[in-house]
């Protein structure tokens, strides 16, 4: 279909989940679901917000069922499980979503959360050369349902639009599911302070249009892990090392380059990650955290393929920075 942010047939536009990110899968509630899908996902919020003390007047943090989570990045490349977007010029990268508790149930260790959420991304180049040669590339919308089961467990079900204020059409639409994993209070009973491996398990399965360059809808499948490495000790800056690992799959023709070939293997991205918390922001304004990594991408042949024929990239390896921030009231 080439359609994948530029070179696209009628139905136009891209997205990226969480995004690394994001991701993205995209957008995600506190409560259950965090993955580094790409950047928009491994910018969003870490630190959750404290339940206050009513009786203290200056404890002033939301304890309604009502939370709103702020994202915004800079990368040097702009990278969507595999298949390049944008290497050159200045990418900037905002979203929000609004996450409402139906449910908390402490007994039973359930939660229901419902959101919405849209996550942007704003080119000052244009390499993949869109028809309405707006700096806007993308604008992404996402409609899900997050569930927090007992023992550590997290599902995520979620409905996303991806669409192109640039081309002016939706390129693609799909359906994500996600399941979660809680292992630190594992490491915790075994003496091992500070670590947690955070896997997640994604399915991406498209339902209109594609990402990628060929003519059928595709199932994306992914593995990930976020383990701390490292945490600096501070009352008020404790930073956090870790250390994201991606690896992106086809599992039913998800890297279509132009000659129809899929490979199974898409990508595999390595990165480190810093984030620490922004105490002086008074708490009447939210949690707000500030974070930096470098990520490096390795590709599979056809996800290779692929961003050589949008002319974002016909490297096998590409290294890349991002910084941001976020919030969560």
């Amino acid at each position: 279909m080439m359609n994948s942010r530029g070179h696209r047939r009628g139905n136009g536009p891209a997205l990226a989940s969480l995004m690394a990110g994001a991701a993205m899968v995209a957008l995600t509630p506190t409560a259950a679901f965090a993955q580094a899908d790409d950047i928009k996902d491994a910018m969003e919020p870490s630190i959750a917000v404290e339940a206050a003390d009513p009786g203290d007047p200056g404890s002033e943090v939301n304890l309604g069922n009502i939370q709103l989570n702020l994202s915004a990045a800079v990368t040097t490349e702009y990278w969507f499980r595999g298949i390049g977007q944008e290497n050159q010029g200045f990418i900037f990268q905002p979203g929000a979503d609004i996450n409402v508790n139906l449910l908390g149930d402490e007994e039973r260790e359930l939660t229901v959360d419902a959101y919405i959420g849209t996550w942007n991304s704003l080119h000052s180049n244009d390499t993949l050369g869109t028809a309405g040669g707006h700096n806007w590339y993308e604008s992404d919308w996402t409609f899900g349902v997050a569930l927090g089961l007992p023992q550590g467990l997290g599902l995520n079900v979620s409905y996303i639009v991806l669409y192109s204020p640039d081309g002016g059409d939706i390129f693609a639409e799909e359906i994500d599911l996600a399941l979660t994993f809680d292992d630190a209070p594992i490491w915790k009973q075994l003496g091992v302070k500070n670590l947690a491996l955070s896997p997640s398990v994604l399915v991406a399965i498209e339902t209109d249009g594609g990402s990628d360059a060929g003519d059928d809808l595709g199932v994306y499948g992914e593995i990930a892990i976020a383990p701390t490495l490292y945490t600096v000790e501070s009352t008020q800056y404790p930073i956090t090392l870790s250390l994201p690992v991606i690896l992106g799959l086809s599992l039913d023709n998800y890297y279509e380059n132009t000659d129809g070939e899929s490979d199974f293997f898409g990508y595999l991205q390595i990165g480190v990650e810093a984030g620490v918390p922004l105490p002086f922001i008074p708490q009447e304004y939210g949690v707000w955290e500030a974070s930096a990594g470098i990520h490096g991408i390795f590709l599979g042949d056809t996800a290779q393929d692929i961003s050589e024929a949008f002319g974002t990239g016909d490297d096998e390896f590409s290294l890349f920075g991002t910084i941001g921030i976020s919030a969560s009231y």
